[in-house]
Order: structure tokens, then sequence, then C-alpha cells
């Protein structure tokens, strides 16, 4: 992890199967302004995304 996040702390990561992935940047953190509603919502937007990765993320980590 240390690997995938260096120089892009503070940030969000999801395992995929294939590795870690930042999901959300600094500057993506930065616009959630300490409110965790946008966090949230925020983290919602990047699951499409992260479906797309080789071997994806379940929809429901629970699932996995």
């Amino acid at each position: 992890m240390a690997r995938v996040t260096e120089g892009a702390t503070p940030c969000a990561v999801a395992e995929a199967g294939d590795g870690w992935h930042v999901v959300l940047d600094p500057d993506a953190l930065e616009t959630c302004g300490g409110s965790v509603a946008r966090f949230q919502e925020r983290l919602l937007d990047a699951l499409p995304e992260l479906r797309r990765l080789p071997d994806g993320v379940a929809a429901d980590p629970h699932q996995r």
C-alpha cells in the first residue's frame, strides 16, 4: 500500500483483485471540506470506476 499511496496522502484506498488503488486523492478529499456526507458521496461516486478495475470490486463489500 505504501507504494500506491506514496506522494498521494492523505487519500482513500480500495483493494481490488489486482491490488490497492487510490480511490480519492488529496484534492478529492479536500473537496469534502470535513463533511462525512460529502466523503460518502465521493466514495459512492467512485464505485463505478472501481468496478471497471481488473477483477473488480464487489458492489457490496460484504459479498466478498
